[in-house]
């Protein structure tokens, strides 16, 4: 006796039935691309007024907390000239010099200095006894100026002073904090150079 097939209950299109399923299940598991998502993804809302004023007076406050600071350096610098202490320039040169000598030139090139004012800075350092110039042994014209035992203690004792006062000050930040504050310090810094770039070639 034969038995009747039912609609859909075998050939070609029941047996086909498992390979799609497997095919539609093996495709969701494949990763979505980047553009994909960005097509998924809902668009951004435009910021509101409120946020974008937010944003503006975020920037004000860093832009007058920087101006303040560097008002603050100018103020310090202007009274560092008390007898016996090093200048902000001689600090500067201190630790330009702990990397190991160099020439008056490549001095003042580390340091940022003025060429001229290096020559009659270098003979009151070594007046005090806190750097030495000798002539090199391999071309007389050139004179190396290092640091000296004197030199490298000063420059130690000022430099624990120093950090001594940053942490009293910024030690109750985090350190994650201070790796943010440090970071838009270096972008600061890079946009102030860029701007200085940017006006030497317009001068040339």
């Amino acid at each position: 006796m034969s038995r009747t097939r039912e609609p859909g209950a075998g050939g070609p299109a029941a047996e086909a039935a498992p390979a799609a399923e497997a095919a539609v299940a093996a495709s969701a598991a494949e990763p979505a691309t980047a553009a994909e998502v960005a097509a998924a993804a809902p668009a951004a809302e435009p910021a509101t007024a409120a946020e974008v004023a937010a944003d503006r007076e975020a920037l004000d406050s860093l832009r007058e907390a920087f101006a303040r600071l560097f008002a603050a350096e100018r103020r310090l610098r202007s009274r560092e000239s008390t007898p016996g202490e090093l200048t902000h320039a001689h600090i500067r040169s201190l630790h330009a010099l702990s990397d190991g000598p160099m020439t008056a030139g490549q001095l003042a090139r580390s340091a940022e200095l003025n060429p001229a004012s290096v020559t009659a800075m270098l003979d009151h350092l070594e007046e005090a006894g806190i750097v030495e110039r000798t002539r090199s042994t391999t071309d007389r014209r050139v004179c190396n100026v290092a640091l000296t035992d004197t030199g490298r203690e000063l420059l130690a004792a000022k430099t624990a002073r120093w950090r001594a006062r940053w942490a009293e000050r910024l030690g109750a930040y985090s350190e994650a904090d201070l790796e943010v504050a440090g970071r838009i310090a270096r972008d600061l810094a890079g946009m102030l150079d860029a701007i200085v770039a940017e006006r030497q070639r317009s001068a040339a």
